[in-house]
């Protein structure tokens, strides 16, 4: 029973880091939170940030696990916030 509790804690703390991510990526990288706002409204940005947001909130969501998808889940997680930690504000091309 209490391996079943933390086990679902569990989860649902790591579905709020994968969520909020996106927001500490930016903020490490020392660029300009709004970013987040602004990529979840922006295509190419749209790309980096929903994604790591809708993973979080499978997790968060979903008490039983599934191996083959969790890890699928988190190493596509990982991409998005590697591609969004490379993205320079400003640049175009």
């Amino acid at each position: 029973m209490w391996a079943k509790i933390l086990l679902g804690a569990g989860r649902y703390i790591l579905g709020l880091i994968v969520m909020i991510s996106p927001l500490a990526i930016l903020m490490a990288g020392g660029k300009d939170p709004q970013i987040f706002v602004f990529g979840l409204l922006t295509p190419p940005l749209t790309l980096f940030i929903l994604p790591q947001v809708l993973i979080g909130l499978y997790f968060m969501l979903t008490g039983k696990p599934r191996i083959r998808l969790d890890i699928t889940l988190i190493l596509l997680g990982i991409a998005c916030g590697a591609g969004l930690a490379s993205f320079i504000p400003g640049m175009n091309g």
